[in-house]
């Protein structure tokens, strides 16, 4: 999805570092800074605003709803 400057793939651990290394810059503690938590973070939000679980499961790319089931709870 994303392309490097030079137009090769960008490998998934630099962008693991870098959002820990932005996280440790903000001077973020006692919660984790990756992707996996701003995918979380971003589903528990789009549904307190009222979005629909069937369009946060597309969004997600989960096959089934048993993983959206828990954001919606």
């Amino acid at each position: 999805m994303f392309l490097s400057n030079y137009g090769g793939e960008i490998d998934p651990s630099w962008v693991r570092a870098r959002i820990k290394e932005y996280g440790v810059k903000a001077n973020i503690t006692n919660v984790r800074v990756s992707p996996h938590t701003f995918r979380h973070t971003f589903a528990k939000f789009y549904i307190l605003i009222g979005g629909d679980a069937f369009t946060l499961q597309r969004f997600l790319d989960h096959s089934t709803m048993n993983m959206v089931r828990k954001y919606v709870h």
